[in-house]
């Protein structure tokens, strides 16, 4: 899977509307936005060549639905990723922020939304400036 990571500062929260059901992110409607939040298990989120059925530890539901403003690692695909798809990606884009030398938190978040008439999965990994 090729894709792009890239760096985001993001300068003000993204607030959404409602809350995701429970479960996998695969289904969303073209009138809706929705984020995904997931715990990961501390010792997978730390290495190189994490283990993709030991990396997420749970969904996480929070009161206010957000993403915080902050520093972050970032990936999209134009398609609609199934969890095992997001999984890899996840993986790819820890493996880069790692050999990057940025210290990365243990939560991931997924946000679905349409974009000219398609589906778009973005992945993003809150993160500390890099260590160099």
């Amino acid at each position: 899977m090729s894709i792009e990571i890239l760096s985001l500062n993001l300068m003000a929260p993204l607030l959404f509307e409602s809350k995701p059901e429970a479960g996998e992110p695969d289904l969303i409607k073209p009138d809706k936005e929705l984020l995904f939040v997931y715990e990961l298990e501390e010792s997978e989120s730390r290495k190189l060549e994490a283990d993709t059925k030991k990396l997420i530890k749970k969904q996480v539901f929070f009161s206010n639905i957000e993403l915080p403003a902050g520093d972050y690692l970032f990936t999209q695909k134009k398609e609609n990723l199934n969890m095992e798809e997001i999984i890899k990606l996840a993986v790819e884009m820890q493996a880069e922020g790692l050999w990057q030398r940025y210290k990365l938190d243990n939560y991931l978040y997924i946000r679905k939304l349409f974009e000219d008439g398609n589906i778009v999965t973005q992945l993003f990994r809150p993160c500390g400036k890099n260590i160099n």
